[in-house]
């Protein structure tokens, strides 16, 4: 049975969340690693147009004599629905290189252009977030590409490793594309071809055929313009049959923070710290606070236990900033309870079953967030949804702002570490407009915020507590902060 990439069970219209994130292989810099076991498709999941994410029609995707094949054996025609295999991990800075060939004939019914055609889907969206009939990931595609040949000669001129970008744009000699050919020979697919790509975050992918540098793009956006750094990889099930020998990743050292960021809560040069990591001076904290935000370890930990009245309970800087970037680290310590996670799509709406209701997926969690010139509805949330921290919830959530905003204060991208590993926000504040970054992905880019007030303190949320039988509930913010430095603009 195929191991689900977030393994979930469909109950009364509900996706339930029954396994961990765990990936099958460990993956470690400098050496490569099997993304399939030759046996079977653990690890990966399919995601078909026209049918629920985890349903392998036909079993088109299958694992027979150590190869990982795309096979139409038990398919008569093509009916529009396009496939693809996801990998279970997401991620940024990697090599990838995959061994396969085209054989036999294409599917009756399939476009002539997927005539031999595949790919690797890179810095793919999740599968969870696609539409019921979304032919393709919004992804950058290293297109895999034989040509018919007759008497010794192509038909067409199609070349491997060439750059597709459904719902995505890149650079190609600093030129904005969608596509792309390369400088590769001209193959008829039949005989085995590697294909490896370099992937350095948002900056570059390196384009390789049989060893051969054959292209190079850069500069990876979504179509609204949000830049793109990460993301799942998946490969193609486009009407022609296709075996792969190898999928194999090596991870690649992640490039320093572009900014400067301190350590041991001094700020750098430009900076003033509003944390000295030893006290609560500079900020404001209600008598029934006390306790509750701390100082611990040189952190600012807090329990979400506080029983100050309405937005007291949140930690206020005592200074009010207008412009600004502010750099602060952060991290949930823990979950707690099962949640009702929806999926947010890149429109900022939730994703919606037949019958129009919010599909949720019961998910331990943790809330909290950073919030601006002293406004609730201008945070941007810290918590364990599929969506990723960074987004606005008080504007995403106002049906009253335009369609533009509610989209442009949606994560691009889940930029979140693991729990309980630490986080780092570079927040920039510049009139209306607001810029996240996450982990040094940019996740929300100069996203207007209309009616946000000229200036106001920064404040870090509470949210949540304990239920009456004393357990914490399912969205406390048990978080910690540190190395909290601004540059007032």
């Amino acid at each position: 049975m195929i191991k689900i990439l977030r393994p979930l069970i469909l109950i009364s219209l509900a996706f339930i969340l029954v396994g961990c994130f765990k990936s099958s292989f460990e993956a470690k810099q400098g050496k490569w690693i099997p993304l399939f076991n030759g046996k079977d498709l653990t690890g990966w999941t399919p995601k078909f147009a026209g049918h629920t994410l985890g349903y392998n029609l036909n079993n088109i995707f299958r694992v027979e004599d150590g190869l990982l094949k795309v096979s139409y054996e038990d398919t008569e025609e093509f009916k529009g629905d396009f496939g693809h295999l996801f990998y279970e991990t997401p991620y940024s800075h990697y090599r990838i290189r995959a061994v396969f060939r085209f054989t036999g004939e294409q599917l009756p019914g399939g476009p002539g252009w997927a005539y031999r055609n595949n790919g690797l889907m890179l810095h793919s969206q999740d599968p969870i977030t696609m539409g019921l009939d979304q032919k393709f990931p919004a992804s950058i595609e290293v297109q895999f590409k034989g040509n018919k040949f007759v008497d010794g000669q192509p038909t067409d001129n199609k070349t491997m490793g060439a750059l597709f970008n459904p719902g995505t744009t890149a650079r190609v000699n600093g030129e904005k594309v969608v596509q792309a050919q390369t400088s590769s020979p001209v193959f008829e697919g039949t005989e085995w071809c590697t294909v490896e790509v370099e992937v350095r975050g948002q900056e570059e992918m390196i384009h390789y055929v049989n060893g051969e540098e054959v292209l190079r793009s850069t500069d990876f956006r979504l179509d609204r313009g949000a830049p793109i750094g990460s993301g799942f990889i998946a490969i193609q099930a486009e009407t022609h049959p296709t075996e792969f020998k190898s999928i194999e990743l090596m991870l690649l050292d992640p490039p320093a923070t572009a900014t400067k960021t301190g350590t041991n809560n001094k700020a750098p040069e430009g900076y003033t710290s509003l944390f000295d990591g030893e006290t609560l001076e500079g900020w404001k904290v209600h008598p029934k606070s006390v306790g509750h935000w701390k100082v611990l370890d040189g952190v600012i930990d807090y329990d979400a236990l506080s029983e100050a009245p309405g937005n007291e309970r949140h930690l206020w800087t005592e200074k009010s900033f207008g412009d600004f970037e502010l750099h602060v680290d952060w991290r949930i310590k823990e979950l707690n309870g099962l949640y009702p996670v929806p999926i947010i799509l890149s429109d900022g709406t939730y994703k919606k079953d037949e019958d129009g209701k919010v599909i949720t997926m019961p998910t331990p969690n943790a809330d909290s967030g950073v919030l601006i010139r002293g406004e609730m509805k201008s945070q941007c949330n810290i918590w364990n949804w599929p969506v990723g921290s960074g987004e606005v919830y008080g504007y995403r959530m106002d049906k009253s702002m335009p369609a533009e905003v509610r989209a442009a204060v949606t994560p691009s991208r889940k930029a979140d570490n693991p729990i309980g590993e630490w986080n780092k926000y570079i927040i920039t504040m510049k009139g209306d407009r607001l810029t996240v970054n996450l982990n040094g992905q940019t996740v929300i880019e100069n996203a207007k915020l209309p009616g946000i007030p000229q200036e106001g303190p920064i404040g870090f949320q509470h949210h949540g507590g304990k239920n009456k039988d004393g357990e914490y509930n399912n969205s406390a913010s048990l978080v910690q902060f540190r190395n909290i430095f601004i540059k007032e603009l």
